[in-house]
């Protein structure tokens, strides 16, 4: 009876504790000027922009970030101009993902789906990264009109985890099976005897 009790307390605790909050920061060194991170309630998604002037040419910014929740990334950057080549031109040679577990540079494409993306207008896009906890940086390079800027965002959603009362509902299943076969065997003793 003292273990079935200690049992359903600690289903109960499991069922009561909160689930585990995402926490984005960004790091030094960071070349790139950030917006303040955009928290959806609960923690478990977040979105956070970046945008760079004042470019040399050519130029190498980083975005260097920590999360201590493995989800899944998107990615963007992007740039706009009226004249190709003139001084707010920006062209990207490349743009990549390093950090905790890539073994490999992730290379962000460019987006051909728009007929808008062309040289006048450059979107880089990635959707669906699966990153787990660590530090990750997001170095963009290429060249530029004395006038360049760019910016884009990065956004996070907690990779899918059971809940806790989903936890402690598959315990109880547990329970209540090894209890019904070892009430089973029990009765089947008596009939044998």
């Amino acid at each position: 009876m003292r273990k079935a009790v200690l049992a359903l307390l600690g289903v109960a605790t499991l069922a009561i504790a909160s689930g585990a909050q995402a926490e984005i920061t960004i790091e030094d060194p960071t070349t790139v000027l950030t917006a303040p991170i955009d928290e959806t309630p609960g923690g478990n998604s977040f979105t956070f922009g970046y945008s760079d002037s004042g470019l040399t040419d050519p130029f190498t910014e980083t975005l260097t970030f920590m999360n201590t929740l493995a989800g899944i990334y998107s990615f963007h950057v992007g740039s706009s101009t009226s004249i190709d080549g003139g001084p707010n031109d920006v062209d990207f040679s490349s743009i990549l993902l390093t950090g905790t577990g890539i073994t490999d540079p992730v290379s962000i494409p460019q987006n051909f789906s728009s007929t808008m993306d062309n040289d006048l207008i450059e979107n880089f896009d990635l959707a669906g990264l699966n990153l787990g906890v660590g530090t990750f940086t997001l170095t963009i390079q290429g060249s530029t009109g004395v006038n360049g800027s760019f910016g884009g965002n990065v956004s996070f959603v907690q990779a899918a985890v059971p809940e806790p009362s989903t936890w402690a509902m598959m315990l109880v299943g547990f329970g209540a099976i090894g209890f019904a076969m070892r009430r089973r065997r029990g009765g089947q003793a008596l009939a044998t005897a």
